[in-house]
């Protein structure tokens, strides 16, 4: 007869008087009746009526007695990372770490190469996408999808390498029968008729950051003279609207503690120019922004900033209200075919670590072949299995060890875990989400 146990993967809760629980493993949410909710305060099976227990086994509430439940979710993120995702090829393209803004927290710091993109280069990362495509289908795992994305610096400094870049790429889609997708990180006060008609071309979805109304954003999202662009971006949003490029545009509203009391006026002067408007929080990144770290939002505190602020009003305005858990996939860090590469054909695994030569993970050689250090092998296996605490830990599928590029330049170093939630922070979060969703 199969033994069964409680999953180490459950959270219980109660909420206005009704038992909750939550798996982080299944992402299972039920409401329990006092019994079994007793039987799982206590972890004693037997309490359970016998006519729950094959539904309780199937949200994965009960598990096999001997299962060792962290090895279900390696498997389940080792299958994403060598398998899944590797069908896709993930070519992020930094024509230039230039920039015309001089924000105060850039990521990538003020001290920035102003080096563009040469043509003879571009051509060199082409061949190397169509080898990567090739090399593919020769282990048998084909490539079927290009995730092709633009970034800097501002990469609108460097319009004739985008064109260039972006109808290399596709034509390589189309010779190997690949989907292909766009997508660009713009400040948007560069905007033009050319960019106007290769967004449109090629579908390019826009991520364009807001800093909070005018008078906050002009004080931080500047020139280098320290003149403001908030009038310049909404002036361009209002060209893609009225270009019918409205469905490519997703707005980040960049939340810290000076604008908090304003999301929602900043939210309501935006959403005209995005269906997909979002807040996230500004965050610091020792050694490039350490001037602007004491502005930011203390990460302890976001659930309750979500839930009393941000979901308030994305269901006030009638959009939806983020969800913000979940099992997690592993990031572009550690995953196959995932590439961040710069104008000199510098390759990293992620984007907070670009435009840091410390962690370039090779290059790519005249030839169009990645040549790999160190590094690459040290990123790309830097997953919960060499993180012990991660691995007893009941969010540890919510977690997955944390942001591997936040735990390499602001925690105790990329081996080690970087927390992302707590319990409680988790539970606020399915809190709100019962209140909205189940009510």
């Amino acid at each position: 007869m199969q033994t069964t146990k409680f999953s180490c993967y459950n959270l219980s809760f109660d909420v206005e008087n009704n038992h909750y629980i939550y798996n982080t493993l299944s992402t299972a949410l039920a409401q329990l009746d006092d019994r079994t909710f007793d039987a799982v305060r206590k972890d004693d099976v037997s309490l359970i009526d016998a006519a729950f227990t094959e539904g309780m086994l199937d949200q994965h509430f009960l598990t096999d007695g001997n299962a060792d439940e962290s090895t279900e979710y390696l498997y389940f993120y080792n299958h994403i990372r060598f398998a899944r995702s590797a069908k896709t090829l993930a070519v992020t393209f930094i024509p230039s770490y230039g920039c015309n803004l001089a924000c105060p927290y850039c990521l990538q710091g003020q001290n920035k190469v102003n080096a563009a993109a040469k043509i003879e280069d571009i051509d060199i990362l082409l061949t190397f996408i169509s080898k990567t495509i090739e090399d593919s289908v020769t282990i048998g795992i084909p490539i079927a999808k290009i995730a092709a994305n633009l970034y800097g610096g501002e990469p609108m400094l460097q319009k004739h390498a985008l064109v260039y870049f972006s109808n290399g790429i596709k034509n390589i889609a189309e010779k190997y029968k690949c989907e292909i997708i766009f997508s660009m990180t713009s400040n948007m006060t560069l905007l033009d008729d050319d960019m106007i008609e290769l967004i449109r071309k090629h579908q390019i979805s826009l991520q364009v950051s807001i800093d909070g109304t005018k008078e906050q954003h002009d004080k931080r999202r500047i020139f280098a003279d320290g003149s403001g662009t908030y009038n310049i971006i909404l002036k361009n949003l209002t060209r893609l609207r009225d270009a019918g490029l409205k469905e490519l545009v997703v707005i980040r509203l960049n939340i810290d503690k000076n604008n908090l009391d304003e999301a929602e006026n900043i939210f309501t002067a935006v959403c005209e120019f995005s269906d997909d408007v979002y807040f996230g929080f500004l965050d610091t990144f020792k050694g490039h922004n350490d001037s602007f770290s004491g502005q930011c939002v203390y990460n302890l505190i976001y659930p309750k900033i979500v839930t009393d602020t941000f979901n308030t009003i994305y269901q006030k305005y009638g959009r939806v209200p983020s969800t913000s858990f979940g099992k997690m996939a592993p990031c572009a860090m550690t995953c196959e075919n995932k590439f961040f590469i710069d104008s000199s054909l510098n390759v990293y695994k992620c984007e907070i670590l670009v435009n840091r030569p410390e962690y370039s993970v090779g290059h790519i050689d005249r030839s169009g072949q990645f040549i790999k250090n160190a590094e690459f092998y040290k990123q790309m296996n830097r997953t919960p299995e060499i993180l012990p605490k991660c691995l007893t830990c009941k969010l540890l599928p919510l977690c997955a060890g944390g942001c591997g590029g936040k735990a390499a330049v602001n925690g105790d170093g990329m081996n080690e875990p970087y927390c992302m939630f707590s319990e409680e922070s988790l539970i606020m979060f399915l809190k709100d989400y019962i209140k909205r969703v189940m009510a």
